[in-house]
């Protein structure tokens, strides 16, 4: 007799539970619309930082080039004591520099093209006082020391009456002995070892620069600030692709400037007292904005219509040549 009590009836198979199509189809669309989300997010965060660091290479560079410029302006003209005296030149001539010329050219590059500019000075962190009179205008130049002078430097020698431009042909590292001799294998050479006087103690020596500032390329092919100094060739600053400049003339002889004229208008080169520098840079990167700018920098139009997508900016500078100011 069965126990109605006791026995029990077997169970049916569980129920599965799970998500239903519908179920399924809302969840990838909500997963959808989240990663479009993030994808946004990610994608406006990637082109505000793009745009924020084209901005701030391009305001390095622009400082960085008009600060370069702004100096070696400021110092042109600067020969120690031989301000107002004519310069005796041994270098041979044809090599590429000119130390005969102005303290400071320019030439103009013409419609819309990027100008240069040439300055010549000594470098002031580098003087040398003689220590013994020069037995001949050929003899070797004794100083206390030789100090960051090599052969192939350009320097110049003065006592204040009289200076020479010549080029080194031998100075060691803790000697005292500068030599210019003809020859050397440097370029472009002396024409000629003898100076136009034999020099004293009171003579004093500096290396002369001549700095030719152009728009050139990078090695990867991006406009870049060059500076050339005696005849070799440095690129400054990418991202510069266009230099104006203009001059500020004293054309009355009362040491102020009364005008500021484009290259092909100055008369005389010693009258400029001052130079205004402006320089266009661009970003290394394109798509950088949204759309194309519209810029303004000195040239035919000065709105001008930027040809792609990359940042641009103007940046300009005056800079007065300190050693023709009261």
């Amino acid at each position: 007799m069965i126990d109605r009590y006791t026995t029990r009836m077997p169970r049916g198979p569980r129920r599965s539970h799970g998500l239903t199509l519908v179920e399924v189809m809302v969840a990838l669309v909500v997963g959808l619309i989240l990663s479009a989300g993030a994808i946004q997010i990610f994608a406006s965060s990637k082109q505000a930082f793009r745009t924020t660091d084209a901005v701030s290479r391009i305001q390095e560079n622009g400082r960085y080039a008009l600060q370069f410029l702004a100096k070696d302006i400021r110092e042109a003209g600067f020969w120690g004591c031989a301000q107002d005296i004519e310069k005796n030149v041994t270098l041979n001539p044809g090599g590429g520099m000119d130390f005969d010329g102005p303290a400071i050219q320019g030439t103009e590059g013409g419609a819309g093209s990027p100008d240069s500019l040439t300055i010549r000075s000594a470098t002031q962190n580098l003087r040398l006082n003689l220590t013994q009179a020069m037995p001949t205008t050929s003899a070797a130049i004794v100083v206390e020391e030789v100090t960051n002078v090599v052969p192939g430097d350009i320097m110049i020698i003065t006592d204040c009456e009289a200076a020479d431009v010549f080029q080194v042909t031998n100075a060691q590292s803790g000697s005292s002995a500068i030599v210019h001799n003809t020859g050397g294998g440097q370029s472009p050479g002396n024409a000629t070892k003898d100076f136009s006087r034999s020099y004293g103690p009171s003579a004093t020596t500096y290396t002369a620069r001549e700095k030719d500032y152009t728009i050139g390329t990078t090695a990867e092919g991006e406009p870049a600030l060059v500076r050339t100094v005696n005849g070799d060739a440095q690129v400054l600053v990418a991202g510069v692709q266009g230099m104006q400049l203009t001059y500020g003339v004293d054309s009355d002889n009362d040491e102020t400037v009364n005008v500021y004229v484009q290259a092909n208008d100055v008369a005389d080169w010693d009258d400029v007292l001052a130079v205004r520098v402006a320089l266009l840079l661009r970003s290394r990167d394109d798509n950088v904005v949204d759309t194309t700018q519209t810029y303004y920098f000195p040239g035919p139009d000065d709105a001008q219509a930027a040809p792609d997508r990359r940042l641009y900016q103007a940046f300009n500078a005056t800079a007065t040549i300190r050693n023709r100011l009261p």
